[in-house]
């Protein structure tokens, strides 16, 4: 009968912890999606399905944003292909010859296919701080460029390389940030910024255009007005895209951050029901050693040991 009292014993402890594990897994992954009160039971699962539809909510509206970013950085970066529509009127303009112009535009386009040096900084600094720099070096590329002549034709080469290779880092940040916030349609997040990196050429030519148009500027001397323009266009576009994805991860750590605390108030409330049970086993472990160390014998001593098993108890 002790063996069948202390197997039911132990089986009722399982069934305990067993149900507390339950409870903190399902109101631990409640919280982690919504926050909230915590509540036991039936409650728990409640609480669980609502934190999943609050995330849930907000999950298209985070993606949304981290793809806007990504596709509005994207399609400034293929800025340096439309380079040939202001060449020509460089050399109208400050007697560069037709081989110059090719080997400039060719700057501009080999740092715009060296990628290793935007990935790199992708790797160890992160999405935004790439495309803060990327940035800030196209931006600063073109505006420099626009006040250079052909007796500082070297500086020219070096700094649309420059330029070159911020957009390609900019472009490789924007495809990483783009996948990392839809792991799941990674073919989506592909797309998408790619897509704006080849309507690139168009929306640079258009801007250009666009200028000169509105500024009446005199040809062939608009090229300089044209890349101070692209340069402000660089710089809204980089801001407004960065602005996006700092406020999806923004969005994204709050969430995370009232998840752990919901996740640590849960874990803290089972914990204490775990060791409350884990002390009454002991208890009744001690009492079965008491049992089996004092035999009820014979008759005549049945009594006093019965005694004194009662006041172990």
């Amino acid at each position: 009968e002790r063996r069948g009292e202390e197997r039911s014993g132990e089986e009722r402890r399982r069934d305990r912890t067993r149900g507390a594990g339950d409870t903190l897994a399902s109101c631990g992954e409640g919280d982690a999606l919504g926050g909230g009160e915590w509540r036991a039971g039936e409650g728990g699962e409640e609480r669980r399905g609502e934190g999943r539809t609050r995330r849930r909510s907000m999950m298209p509206l985070r993606t949304f944003l981290v793809l806007s970013g990504c596709m509005l950085i994207a399609i400034v970066s293929g800025s340096p292909n439309a380079f040939d529509h202001v060449s020509l009127w460089m050399q109208q303009d400050i007697g560069i010859s037709n081989i110059q112009a090719s080997v400039l535009a060719g700057c501009g386009l080999v740092g715009v296919s060296f990628t290793i040096l935007g990935g790199l900084s992708y790797d160890h600094f992160g999405a935004k701080s790439t495309i803060v720099l990327s940035g800030a070096a196209a931006s600063a590329s073109y505006a420099v460029m626009s006040l250079l002549d052909r007796d500082t034709y070297i500086v020219m080469l070096l700094v649309f390389a420059i330029c070159g290779v911020g957009c390609g880092a900019g472009y490789t940040a924007s495809l990483g940030k783009a996948m990392s916030a839809i792991s799941t349609h990674q073919g989506t997040a592909i797309a998408l910024p790619s897509m704006c990196m080849g309507l690139s050429l168009g929306f640079t030519v258009g801007v250009q255009e666009f200028f000169e148009w509105y500024s009446e500027c005199a040809i062939p001397g608009c090229w300089r007005g044209d890349l101070a323009f692209l340069a402000l266009v660089q710089l809204v576009c980089s801001a407004l895209g960065l602005v996006c994805i700092a406020a999806a991860d923004l969005m994204e750590g709050s969430a995370g951050a009232g998840a752990g605390h919901g996740a640590k108030r849960v874990s803290g409330a089972v914990q204490a029901e775990v060791v409350e049970e884990t002390a009454q086993g002991e208890r009744e472990i001690r009492l079965h050693l008491v049992e089996r160390a004092m035999p009820l014998g014979e008759e005549s001593g049945g009594q006093g040991r019965g005694e004194r098993r009662g006041e172990e108890r």
